[in-house]
């Protein structure tokens, strides 16, 4: 197992023995970058005053976290589904 750090938060990386080419590092770098920063995001919902995580309650809250860290990583460009309900 590895730690990994960023931004104050930590993760434990479990080692794997699948093949690590290209594709799967740039894979790995993506899924680690969303996590921290939507970890980070996250922690703004959890302090002394209240924790409400934004992940609680549907799949639609996520998106304040989600979307961000996205948005970030990728130069802002998202495209997501809008539903008229």
């Amino acid at each position: 197992m590895k730690e990994i750090k960023k931004h104050g938060l930590s993760f434990v990386e479990m080692e794997s023995n699948t093949e690590k080419n290209d594709s799967f590092n740039i894979a790995k770098e993506l899924i680690e970058n969303l996590f921290f920063d939507m970890a980070k995001l996250s922690t703004k919902y959890c302090n002394d005053i209240f924790c409400d995580l934004p992940y609680t309650y549907s799949e639609r809250r996520l998106d304040c976290v989600l979307l961000p860290a996205l948005s970030k990583l990728c130069n802002s460009l998202v495209m997501v589904e809008i539903s008229c309900s």
